[in-house]
């Protein structure tokens, strides 16, 4: 079997792609510095003189598509995806301890996602959001609501 210089993946978009072994290094190192570019370029190997330039190769790395669809890759196995987060942010209605930490935590990985990237994907995925939110918060009050009017008929 030849030796190759690239890693090829399928999307979650499903669409073919690929890195070579440096940009693979780069995105699974972005993950483990939690999203800083700049340590990620350094630590993948990329010959930077200085941090400045190192941020600017990072940058340029987080808009090409093939990288940022294997870091969503790598987010999704992880469990990183907007089915779990949703899941977490109906769970944070109930919960009343480290809300801020959970609400900090949430909104990272919508930032890592790239779902802030553009104001109109911003507001798209702000609709959806709010419309989620909205039915869940309407399902939470019913649920109260009706322990509330079960309480009073006990009483």
């Amino acid at each position: 079997m030849p030796k190759t210089n690239h890693f090829q993946f399928t999307g979650p978009d499903g669409n073919p792609y690929t890195l070579s072994f440096k940009e693979k290094a780069f995105c699974e190192s972005y993950l483990s510095y939690v999203g800083n570019g700049t340590q990620a370029v350094i630590n993948a190997g990329y010959e930077a003189k200085n941090e400045t330039v190192a941020a600017a190769i990072a940058s340029e790395n987080l808009r090409k598509p093939h990288i940022s669809q294997y870091i969503n890759l790598l987010l999704d196995k992880a469990g990183f995806n907007e089915a779990s987060t949703k899941k977490q942010h109906s769970f944070l209605l109930n919960q009343f301890a480290d809300l801020s930490i959970k609400a900090r935590a949430i909104d990272m990985y919508y930032r890592i996602k790239g779902l802030y990237a553009s104001n109109g994907r911003k507001q798209q995925f702000e609709d959806e959001f709010h419309e989620f939110m909205d039915e869940e918060i309407e399902e939470e009050l019913a649920k109260r609501i009706a322990r509330r009017v079960e309480k009073i008929k006990v009483s």
